[in-house]
């Protein structure tokens, strides 16, 4: 009987601590939704007056710029010789980045901007399959006005593919029916062919894959983010894209 009542009480502790941590969640997205209302597409997070920045330390300043990967790829960077500026925003989607293009890449003047975004447009496909083509298309055609810009600027482009994910966390899954890995492989299908005299298309999606098509275990951070390991890999990739942006324009695929 006292085991019984043991078993019970456990089991109530388990199911409040896991009721708990799911309310947690759910406000914590609560939140992130409001604060997106207030400031849609994130213009306070990178705070720029009308004026640009002085000019690069170098003379070469690159920018980085998209969405968490972007952010986190600034300071992963081993780039001797430029000045590495971040404008990467966690969570957002192509349409934000491109919304917000104006205000925080034109006034830098760069010389390279290195372009890494999509993923949030493209985990949604899991979730909505139906709406599978809109998104892909839309996520598309939001890069390539992004592309469209840096190169109006004068700036070189790396056009990063976006990067692999891995399984959904334990949350998600219930509600996940898949179909992300193959709406990234679809974008970056259509990304591999804007490659041109000042974009350089660096393929990180396939140097950063296991055979599956997902994040290679090694370069995993969690489901959408990549360790410095990954970083680490796609450095040498890097260095000779932006090297390379200002001549002939192709893509930087990987080594063998």
């Amino acid at each position: 009987m006292r085991i019984a009542l043991g078993a019970l009480a456990f089991g109530l502790l388990v199911s409040l601590a896991a009721n708990a941590w799911l309310l947690r969640r759910v406000f914590e997205q609560y939140l992130v939704a409001q604060e997106v209302r207030l400031d849609p597409v994130g213009l306070a997070q990178h705070p720029l007056s009308a004026e640009a920045k002085p000019a690069a330390a170098h003379g070469r300043r690159v920018v980085f710029f998209g969405d968490s990967r972007a952010h986190a790829w600034t300071s992963a960077a081993q780039l001797p010789g430029f000045d590495l500026v971040d404008r990467g925003i966690g969570r957002e989607t192509s349409a934000q980045a491109r919304e917000r293009f104006e205000r925080h890449v034109a006034p830098l003047a760069p010389d390279v901007v290195v372009i890494q975004v999509g993923v949030n447009d493209l985990k949604l496909v899991s979730l909505r399959p139906e709406l599978r083509s809109q998104i892909v298309d839309a996520c598309v055609e939001n890069i390539e006005a992004i592309v469209a810009r840096a190169e109006a600027l004068g700036a070189g482009v790396v056009l990063s593919t976006v990067f692999p994910v891995g399984e959904p966390p334990p949350f998600l899954r219930p509600f996940a029916s898949g179909g992300t890995p193959e709406a990234i492989e679809a974008v970056n299908d259509r990304l591999r062919a804007l490659a041109g005299p000042r974009v350089v298309v660096l393929d990180a999606a396939t140097l950063l894959s296991d055979p599956q098509g997902g994040i290679a275990p090694a370069y995993a951070h969690d489901w959408l983010h990549i360790a410095p390991a990954g970083y680490a890999a796609l450095n040498g990739d890097l260095v000779r894209a932006v090297e390379s942006v200002n001549g002939p324009g192709g893509s930087v695929e990987k080594r063998p």
